[in-house]
């Protein structure tokens, strides 16, 4: 989470400090020179995330709202339902495994999971399942193998609500 230091902020503090405005954070208090009541609160970081320092801790904004809405720190990660990870509106954020999160990702979306087996010229299906790899067979035809993936993804991969 990137913390520096001190307690977490407790929920009363988050709500004195911070007003809840279409996914962002307006500062309701001055707490320096640059931090003044009104101003958007966070930062843009280069990975897509909004970081705020309160009290001399650093939050993720997604995490600091849903915070904030639930009142509970979430002990999994939290899933950006639309991908965006700027996009840091209530209804946009749900606790999530990590798997369950790596799930709802462009990159798992976009995996195929088979290729070519040169060296026993058949198309080899597997899964990845909590860190684990499982075969799915070797397959005459491309389309079988990626049938075999789909019905693996949807057995081993409901997706979460």
């Amino acid at each position: 989470m990137g913390v520096i230091m001190g307690e977490l902020i407790s929920h009363a503090r988050a709500h004195e400090m911070f007003a809840y405005l279409d996914g962002g954070l307006i500062r309701m208090e001055r707490t320096s020179a640059r931090a003044l009541v009104g101003d958007e609160a966070g930062c843009l970081k280069s990975d897509g995330y909004c970081q705020i320092s309160v009290d001399g801790r650093l939050y993720k904004r997604h995490r600091l709202i849903f915070f904030m809405f639930n009142g509970y720190w979430p002990k999994n990660d939290i899933d950006h339902i639309n991908r965006d990870r700027s996009d840091d509106r209530i209804e946009n954020l749900r606790e999530a495994t990590r798997s369950q999160n790596h799930r709802n990702s462009e990159r798992y979306e976009n995996a195929k999971g088979y290729c070519f087996h040169k060296r026993r010229r058949k198309w080899h299906a597997q899964i990845r399942v909590n860190g684990k790899s499982i075969h799915l067979g070797y397959h005459d035809t491309e389309p079988e193998a990626e049938a075999a993936f789909i019905a693996a993804r949807i057995q081993y991969h409901a997706r979460c609500n």
